[in-house]
This record gives structure tokens, sequence and C-alpha cells, in this order.
């Protein structure tokens, strides 16, 4: 733009503006700025027009002012004695001096549901609707308190924040901050729990109550009291086809087909049995690991390292291990652990290819934690040679020019991303802008893997090792490796394990 623009953007025009006046390659963008100017007039006459807005009976009726006046109080009178640190007492391990304490709940699940009264266990325990579930004990509240316990929830269980952390206001709840308290209360940082079909929430419909399965019954009642109904049942060539492919991801062969379409049996035994089969099949194992690769960022190649050669050459051993691993149907945890950890499951290392291990090997010496830290919490069955493989789920990375940082930066971000559902690698420079991660969990997390060699030359080329001496763990300011930090000893995420001693 030519600089004898510039008076242009900054001061209002005269009106009325002469076009004629303004260089012919700028009569474009002063035909914009003069609309522009011509808007923003009229808006301020607008609002400059309109009424004052008394905003007196929005803070009279705030949410966090009724909390304040109307729920604590209720609080105070009818919970605390028995669920709060005041007294020392959480029956139902429920404690309600808390909005973490509320969310998190107690051995029955959270006590509030925000904006969902009805589904809170506050709003029922009070309602004294369930037998088994009536609070207070000694008596039921009155309409007006039950009415105030449910117009709070509705409005999404707002409170002042300085009240979060300790709504008894003795300081025993604890000094929380803010942040803290929102990662404690939200649901996927709680402990998971075993959930149970209840008679609360078994279906009222006829129709729902002839279902084949609980669940599939409290899926159609759901759907009869939102006037809507389920599908037809599939066809025996529409199931078969839809089977096959999500079991085994491969069409029926023709003989198959015919088996199916002209066997006898009522529909729920032959599909159960066909479940069976492909379930069984090889290809079962092959679909599921084609899955998890996914996951494992799994790749024949190093990407480029200069004058290296870029393949893997047992890239394919780690594959062969997921397809064994999802036929043998190896339980999951099992399953991530001889991932992240087969080193410390093999009691001896053979040095050749020839070598087998024991049939009942002596128990593995678990002293120092070497390939991630859940090593050790390890309590799994032993691994053999044949699980070394299951390493590739760390190793099989991009190298990125063997930048050791980088290496171990992919390495971190697999197991975030992968098992935990968390982008730890965004805390390398930073502390996470939305994950519960500082960079001291990062670089906690990197002092692990920092302690890690491959030794190379084996029939399992893609293991890790202790390191011969140990190594320590900086925060790398801005993620710089030339700009040492504070100290960060070797730990899981703090958010996950805050108990946890370090690793050191």
């Amino acid at each position: 733009m030519p600089v004898k623009m510039l008076p242009l953007l900054f001061a209002a025009p005269s009106w009325p503006y002469r076009l004629s006046s303004v260089p012919v390659d700028c009569r474009g963008l002063a035909i914009c700025l003069a609309t522009a100017w011509t808007f923003l007039l009229a808006s301020s006459q607008s609002i400059a027009e309109a009424p004052a807005v008394d905003n007196s009976t929005t803070d009279q009726t705030s949410p966090e002012k009724f909390f304040v006046e109307r729920v604590a109080p209720l609080l105070r009178e009818h919970c605390f004695e028995c669920h709060s640190h005041e007294s020392g007492d959480s029956s139902g391990n429920l404690m309600l001096d808390s909005l973490a304490g509320m969310l998190v709940g107690g051995s029955r699940g959270a006590s509030i549901v925000p904006s969902q009264p009805d589904q809170s266990l506050l709003l029922r325990a009070v309602l004294y609707d369930d037998n088994e579930l009536q609070m207070p004990p000694s008596e039921k509240l009155d309409d007006e308190a039950i009415a105030t316990f449910r117009t709070w929830l509705a409005d999404g269980a707002a409170m002042p924040e300085a009240l979060r952390g300790d709504l008894s206001g003795t300081g025993t709840a604890g000094s929380v901050d803010s942040r803290t308290l929102a990662v404690q209360a939200h649901w996927a940082y709680q402990p998971p729990r075993r959930w149970s079909l209840t008679d609360a929430s078994a279906p009222s419909n006829e129709s729902a109550c002839n279902s084949a399965n609980a669940i599939d019954a409290i899926i159609e009642s759901n759907l009869a009291s939102a006037g809507l109904s389920l599908s037809p049942p599939a066809d025996r060539t529409t199931l078969l086809r839809r089977l096959s492919y999500d079991l085994t991801g491969l069409p029926p062969t023709q003989a198959e087909t015919e088996q199916f379409l002209s066997d006898p049996r009522d529909d729920q035994a032959v599909t159960s049995e066909l479940i069976d089969r492909l379930i069984a099949s090889p290809s079962f194992g092959e679909r599921c690991a084609r899955f998890w690769r996914d996951v494992s960022r799994y790749a024949d190649n190093k990407g480029y390292v200069f004058q290296e050669d870029r393949e893997y050459p047992g890239a394919h051993q780690y594959r062969t291990w997921l397809i064994e691993a999802f036929n043998q149907d190896l339980p999951y945890d099992v399953f991530v652990t001889r991932q992240l950890a087969a080193d410390l499951l093999v009691p001896a290392v053979a040095a050749d290819a020839e070598a087998t291990p024991p049939e009942k090997p002596p128990a593995p010496k678990l002293a120092v934690p070497t390939s991630v830290a859940l090593a050790a919490t390890i309590d799994n069955s032993i691994a053999s040679n044949s699980d070394l493989p299951a390493l590739g789920f760390l190793t099989l990375g991009r190298r990125f020019l063997n930048n050791r940082h980088d290496i171990i930066d992919d390495r971190l971000d697999v197991v975030s991303r992968g098992l935990m559902g968390m982008t730890l690698a965004c805390a390398r420079c930073h502390d996470h802008k939305y994950d519960p991660l500082t960079q001291a969990d990062y670089y906690a997390m990197f002092g692990v893997f920092l302690n890690t060699d491959e030794p190379g030359g084996e029939p399992w080329p893609h293991r890790l090792v202790d390191a011969a001496e140990p190594r320590q763990s900086f925060i790398l300011i801005r993620g710089s490796p030339g700009r040492h930090g504070d100290k960060v000893p070797r730990r899981f995420v703090s958010l996950l394990s805050p108990d946890e001693k370090p690793f050191n």
C-alpha cells in the first residue's frame, strides 16, 4: 500500500469523501474503509441511545451468591457432621466440604452432576425416593430446602472460587488452587470404578423388559421414552457381512455364506457360533493389530538419518508379536506392560538367537525401573525372550537425524497419547496449556528414558536397557538442550501418582 494512504487508515474521513482525490490503484480500499466508517458511526449512535442495563438484579440473584446464602448453610447444618474433614468422618468415603469432594464422590460415585439435578445422588438422597439412600438419616428436609438444592444443581452447581477448596471455612479441607481443584473434579482423572446395573436403572416399559440383555433393555427403554424404537434385526446376509468385516476385515467366502444361510438353527445360536469362529480366526489378530500399529506409530524405517540405513530390519517382529497378542487374548494390563518393560520381565536375555528361556524361569529382580516409570509397579506374569519385540512400541519411531532429545520426546508422546490420553509432549517448552501437566512432569518422565540405551547387535534389535551410568535430568528452559534449569528426579506424572516416590 502506498505511504500516502496511511492517513486514511487512522483518521476519520471528511464527508462527503471525494474518490477523485484518491489514487486510482487505491480507490477499492477507500470504498471499503468508507463503508466501514459508516457502519461504525451508526453502531455507536445505536449504543449511545440504548437504555442502561441495571446490574443490581443480576448481582442479587447470581448463582454464587445463591450458594453462599442458601446452599452452604444447608450443607453445614445437615451434611458436614458426617462428610467433612472438620469432623474427621467420611461416611461412604464421601466428602462434601469441597467442590472436588462432591464431584469425585464416594463409594456410590459423584454426589453431584452440575446442570443435571435428576442425575445427582445428592438430590436423590434428600428426596427420600430411594430406600437405600436417604440423607440426612435423622429426618427428611423440608420442601424449601430440597428445592434449594435442585435450583443450585440446575444452575450448574456454581460457587465462589474462594470456597471451592474449603466450604467449611475452617481450613481443614486444605488449600487447593483452582487449577488443581478443576483437575481433581474432572471425570477423566478420577480412578475408574466398576459399574453394575441397579434397580434404579432397570427399564419400566414392557417392550424393553423383553430385550435379550439388560444393556439392550436400558437402550430400548430410553428410545421408547423419546418416541423412538429399535431398527428391525438385520437379515442373515447383512449380519454375516457386517460381522466378517468388523472382526477380520475380510468379506465372507462363498462357502461361509452358504453355510450360514442354510443353518436351520435359530438366529441367536448361529450368530453366536459365527462370532466365536471369527474371533478364533488368525485374521482377527491381524485386524486388531492394524489399529494398534496406528497408536504405536509403527513404521519400517527411521526417516531421514543422513547416510545411515533407514530400514528397521526387525520391525516385523513387533508386528508379529502384536498379532499373536490379540489372537491369544492377552489381558490388557499384560499387553501394555510388556510393551513398556518386557526386558524387566525376562530373567535373562540370551546372547544369541538360539538361546531359549527355561520352562520355569526364576522371578526377575525389579531393582531399578528401566524402560518407563510404570515398571516400578509391575505385577505380571514372567515374560519370555519372545516378548522382547514388544518393546518396539517404544523404539520403532522416527530417529530425527539421531537427535537424542527428539527421539525421547517421540517416545514420551507415544506413551502419553497412546496409553494415557494426554499430550505430554506439549509440555516440553512450557507448562501444558490444557492438560494438567507441567514442564517438571515432562522432564521427570524424560529422565526415565534418558537413562536407557539400545544395546544393538542382538536378535531383538529394538530392546532397551539401563544406562551404564545414571544421567541427571534437568528442566530445559524453552526446551533448549543448552539451557539447564532445575534438576528433576525421575518419576511418573505427579497428577496420576501424587504420593509416589522418585525413582532416583
